[in-house]
């Protein structure tokens, strides 16, 4: 099969949608299928690099979350979906719509899949949950994008039901972003200085609430044994190094290659997420795989707390004092850790990248199939080119 990704941000950053479409790219081409890649920065085997789309106001404030958005380009387009079997969409923006039209004008199969929870924004922008906004940005994709797509990819059930309670009509397949193989657990890798070594990873963004995780450490008893690492990118770096030194605890600040990334892993015994809006957080899985027990918040919005196997590794995502006792419990018993470790390893096999590859492609080839059997029925989902193309260009004017 040879399959097209077109997503805006290749570029390589702290952004959990490139790593997605580098990883699913790399599998796919070792189990023997090709892979174009578009998008602005992309780079590598089959890399279509689009240019930089400059939009008033929402470029500058992308841009302060490591986010760069890719300009449609008719000429990179056809070099890139010229002979490929299905084009994926990963987010609903101009790059990606444009990419859909040229799809439905030429006869291409598309797909999609669901990255950017519409809380991601509303919390970057100020406005927190913002349930009203939020509603109106899922329909604002569903009609954008969404709604002429027979298949999506749902990283999470969680998204899955939003989706669902939000009028999506599609067929809706609950694929995991993955786990690499690599990530594993290393005899003899933890830390051996006496301290007990705790690691979060995610953007320093409000909705991935590692705010809350620093008052957590602060109110553990085991505080001054504590060194927590905090991995990851973004406009609140400086306020939670700030809250780190004010609550005094040790801290380290960092952002790490995935190659390093695991290394610490495999050295810390906890890992904890406390977001209140996530897809589905690589992070969580990537860190059960390696070895460390998970200690995550529990909230409407965020995926991965459907990880958890035990009370223990659960908590209000926004309760601090909770986090605490979590903390302290696990620490308090290191033979629990020693079992519930391998427990988790466990489960992490269920996510690994080849099973989730495998998924995928069952979705494409019903993609495939469904879009291939409407274009020769040139039924209502499909109209002509000329009427598509008016449609689409009444939305992105």
């Amino acid at each position: 099969m040879k399959i097209a990704f077109v997503t805006d941000d290749l570029k390589g950053s702290s952004n959990g949608i490139y790593a997605s479409a580098y990883r699913y790219a790399q599998k796919l081409r070792e189990l023997g299928h090709d892979v174009n890649l578009v998008g602005y920065g992309a780079s590598g085997t089959d890399a279509f690099p689009v240019p930089m789309r400059e939009i008033p106001v929402v470029t500058p404030i992308a841009s302060t979350c490591g986010f760069t958005f890719g300009e449609p380009h008719e000429e990179i387009f056809s070099k890139a979906f010229a002979d490929v079997d299905i084009i994926h969409l990963f987010l609903p923006f101009t790059l990606e719509v444009e990419a859909l039209l040229w799809a439905r004008e030429h006869r291409i199969p598309v797909s999609a899949a669901f990255h950017l929870q519409p809380q991601n924004m509303t919390y970057n922008a100020g406005f927190g949950a913002a349930t009203g906004l939020s509603d109106a940005i899922f329909s604002y994709f569903k009609h954008r994008l969404y709604k002429h797509v027979t298949h999506i990819q749902c990283p999470s059930q969680m998204i899955k039901g939003q989706l669902e309670e939000h009028g999506y009509q599609s067929c809706l397949h609950v694929i995991s972003n993955g786990v690499p193989e690599k990530f594993k657990p290393r005899v003899g890798a933890r830390f051996n200085d006496g301290k007990t070594h705790i690691v979060t990873v995610g953007r320093l963004a409000p909705e991935k609430n590692q705010a809350t995780i620093l008052e957590g450490v602060a109110q553990s008893r085991y505080k001054d044994a504590i060194v927590l690492h905090v991995c990851g990118q973004g406009n609140l770096e400086r306020d939670l190094r700030l809250q780190a030194q004010e609550l005094g605890i040790n801290c380290e600040f960092g952002f790490y290659s995935e190659d390093e990334l695991l290394e610490l892993e495999q050295k810390c015994s906890l890992y904890i997420h406390a977001s209140v809006a996530d897809i589905e957080a690589m992070g969580v899985t990537e860190a059960l795989s390696a070895g460390a027990i998970p200690i995550i918040g529990r909230a409407a919005l965020s995926a991965p707390s459907a990880y958890a196997l035990c009370e223990e590794s659960l908590f209000d995502a926004q309760d601090p004092h909770e986090l605490a006792l979590r903390i302290d419990w696990w620490l308090d018993h290191p033979t629990e850790q020693t079992a519930w470790a391998a427990a988790y390893q466990e489960e992490a096999k269920t996510l690994s990248l080849t099973t989730c590859v495998q998924k995928f492609l069952e979705m494409e080839e019903l993609a495939i199939e469904n879009d291939l059997e409407a274009y020769a029925l040139q039924n209502h989902f499909l109209p002509e080119p000329s009427a598509l193309h008016q449609f689409f260009r009444r939305r992105i004017n």
